[in-house]
């Protein structure tokens, strides 16, 4: 099995706002960090893992319009979508396709702009206060995945 090693990290500035900056700039100028600090460039890629919890921006399936930004375009990529742990989630990821010699390497890409979304708002619909049972879209998930088991 390969050796498998972070060559390069990249993060932005970190402000409580950066209104100088849109979503996919943001995620450009910490990609363009990496890249620059591990002495590579977008055609060395091979791959991109991408880490967002798409609601906490009041956006949804952004690895699409973002993919130029984060040098995807015409490569594979796999998105991770865990909540707190995404950051984690998506190294990991990154890790067992390279140990699995899946791919040379890969952009592994996460971010959060909280300026311009609204985790709350996200999080509160999850769960019913009252029953403290999933609501809606996570109870048709949790359902689909747990009721074949029980036929």
């Amino acid at each position: 099995m390969p050796d498998v090693a972070i060559v390069g990290t990249g993060q932005t500035d970190h402000k409580s706002r950066r209104e100088d900056v849109n979503i996919p700039e943001l995620v450009r100028e910490a990609v363009d960090r990496a890249l620059e600090d591990g002495g590579v460039t977008f055609a060395e890629i091979d791959a991109v893992c991408f880490g967002n919890m798409d609601l906490f921006e009041g956006l949804a399936e952004n690895e699409h319009w973002l993919a130029s930004a984060f040098a995807a375009v015409g490569k594979p990529l796999l998105k991770f979508n865990t909540g707190g742990t995404v950051g984690t989630s998506t190294t990991m990821g990154a890790y067992y396709l390279l140990k699995a010699g899946f791919y040379g390497r890969i952009l592994a890409v996460g971010f959060e702009k909280q300026s311009e979304g609204n985790s709350q708002g996200a999080i509160i619909h999850v769960m019913s206060t009252s029953t403290g049972r999933a609501n809606g879209f996570l109870q048709a998930i949790i359902q689909a995945a747990v009721c074949p088991y029980f036929l």
